[in-house]
């Protein structure tokens, strides 16, 4: 009920979520689907919906007014950008989603941001998280992601950070990485959550 889709890019990872939301629609109840992702992909993930589906879909955009009355009278998908989560955190809170899509989730790898955090009170039973780079630079950007999935998962970030990093204490007293450790147990303990393919498997 809770996943992170980390296929390579272009290997349909907005059908496979969409296809995904019908299916609980119509074998689990859900009958409210909020979708986040970049302003500039809010019209693209409408029309794929249009295109794959018959279910009601609303893009949240305009003044605060005009969202207010959008959210109001909720359809099954619901589109917003991050930016927005940030300003309309209220008007989410009050509604329920069964289940939340974020898209492009890298947006949220640096649990320092506000972006992220406001995306992370938000709550549904179900939620699918996609991106097909979970991990560029830093471990803790897929530990940011976690928190949204399921912070029970990695549990608290000083005991994943003592668990996975290697680090060498200063003379100030402050820490330096110098590396990482137990990566075979990472990956053991996030396999169950995550499905991702590359190209070469899937390219015939």
């Amino acid at each position: 009920g809770r996943a992170l889709l980390a296929d390579d890019m272009g290997l349909g990872k907005t059908l496979q979520a969409i296809s995904a939301a019908a299916w609980l629609a119509r074998h689990e109840g859900v009958e409210r689907v909020l979708v986040v992702c970049p302003a500039s992909l809010k019209h693209q993930w409408a029309r794929e919906i249009q295109r794959f589906t018959s279910l009601s879909v609303q893009v949240i955009e305009g003044n605060p007014i005009q969202r207010r009355d959008l959210y109001r009278d909720l359809d099954f998908f619901n589109i917003m950008n991050y930016e927005l989560v940030h300003y309309d955190e209220e008007e989410l809170i009050r509604r329920q989603f069964d289940l939340i899509i974020l898209d492009e989730a890298q947006r949220i790898k640096n649990w320092r941001t506000k972006t992220a955090d406001r995306v992370k009170r938000l709550r549904s039973p179900y939620a699918f998280v996609l991106t097909g780079t979970p991990l560029e630079n830093r471990l803790d950007e897929l530990y940011s992601i976690f928190q949204f999935i399921d912070p029970t998962i990695l549990g608290p970030l000083w005991r994943f950070n003592e668990r996975y990093y290697e680090t060498e204490r200063r003379s100030s007293g402050s820490y330096r990485v110098l590396g990482h450790k137990n990566l075979d147990e990472l990956r053991r303990r996030i396999a169950p959550y995550v499905l991702r393919r590359v190209r070469e498997d899937v390219l015939l």
